[in-house]
C-alpha cells in the first residue's frame, strides 16, 4: 500500500512539473510561415531546462527514499532486517543528496565558464 501511495505521489509531483515546464519562455519565430516551433540556441534554452528537470526527478525519488526509510524505521516492531534496509536507504538517499549538488555545481560552473565567454 505505501509502494502505491509512493507512487501516486510521484505521478502527481511530475504531472505538476510538467504544467510549470509548459510554461516557459521561448523566443517566438518572426517568420508567419512557421508557428509554434521553439527557437533560441541549444546551450542556453533547451539543456539547462533539461538538467533541471533531471535534478527535479532525482530530488523527488530521493525525498520518496528518505520517507519510506522513514516509514520502515517507524514499523520496524524490532525486526533487525528492516532496522538495516532503512538504513541502507537513508545511506543511499544521503549519498544521492551528495551527488547531485556536486553535479550542479559542475553544470553550473560549466554554463557560467561558457555563457561568460559568448556573451
Amino acid at each position: 500500500m505505501i509502494k502505491k501511495a509512493l507512487y501516486t505521489l510521484g505521478v502527481f509531483i511530475m504531472s505538476i512539473n510538467s504544467v510549470f515546464a509548459a510554461q516557459a519562455n521561448v523566443i517566438p519565430i518572426r517568420s508567419k510561415n512557421i508557428k509554434n516551433l521553439p527557437s533560441g540556441d541549444i546551450t542556453r534554452d533547451f539543456i539547462p531546462s533539461i538538467i533541471k528537470m533531471i535534478m527535479s526527478l532525482t530530488t523527488i525519488a530521493i525525498v520518496c527514499m528518505a520517507l519510506y526509510a522513514g516509514y520502515l524505521h517507524v514499523t520496524n516492531f524490532g525486526d533487525e532486517e528492516k532496522i538495516s534496509k532503512a538504513n541502507k536507504l537513508l545511506m543511499y538517499a544521503a549519498g544521492g543528496v551528495v551527488i547531485i549538488v556536486i553535479s550542479y555545481a559542475i553544470v553550473y560552473g560549466i554554463t557560467q565558464i561558457q555563457w561568460n565567454r559568448t556573451s
